[in-house]
């Protein structure tokens, strides 16, 4: 498919799954919005569901690209102020695309199978090690999984606090506090 058309496709889908629900949106009515005739669509998708699951990945890939690389940082304060970015661009992104907030909840579970985050946090990992902010005397793979799933937990906090009240805080000190506390050292025993 055309990379145009399927962008035409794609953002149908998303504003009429944002607006009506994933579980109630028209799967009919998606068609109609992308103009693709019923017949047409199993060509491209095997049906709502497949659908449904291409906008997710769709969007999914949209929020992780808000991020940007990982670029290494040579202090703690750089650390610390690169991380606050990434949440901040990541929360003005979602209250500017609000089609991508209603879509959250449904995309926040697919984060780890789109490509990139899991590079991203060894990449975050490896530079805090260097730092000496994160922990050394835990295996790399586990403490990048565990980084993972409390984004995850605090992205999940975040967008149901957005969809609330999009005026309410979502302060990236969270994020950084609940990290620095997975991350930290060891205390020596005195």
């Amino acid at each position: 498919m055309p990379v145009e058309r399927r962008r035409q496709i794609l953002d149908a889908a998303t504003m009429l799954l944002a607006r009506d629900g994933v579980d109630t949106a028209s799967y009919n009515e998606i068609l109609r919005t992308a103009k693709l005739p019923k017949a047409s669509a199993y060509h491209y998708f095997d049906g709502r569901a497949d659908l449904v699951e291409t906008v997710a990945f769709d969007v999914a890939t949209q929020l992780v690209a808000v991020f940007g690389p990982w670029s290494p940082q040579a202090t703690t304060a750089g650390f610390r102020s690169t991380l606050a970015a990434g949440s901040e661009r990541l929360t003005a992104h979602l209250l500017t695309h609000p089609e991508h907030l209603a879509l959250s909840a449904t995309v926040i579970p697919l984060e780890m199978s789109v490509p990139g985050p899991r590079a991203w946090v060894g990449d975050v990992v490896d530079n805090g090690r260097d730092l000496g902010l994160i922990r050394t005397d835990i295996d790399r793979e586990l403490i990048v999984a565990a980084t993972l799933a409390t984004l995850q937990a605090v992205d999940s906090w975040a967008v149901a606090r957005l969809a609330a009240d999009p005026q309410l805080p979502v302060e990236p000190s969270v994020t950084i506090t609940l990290l620095e506390g997975l991350w930290a050292p060891p205390r020596s025993r005195s």
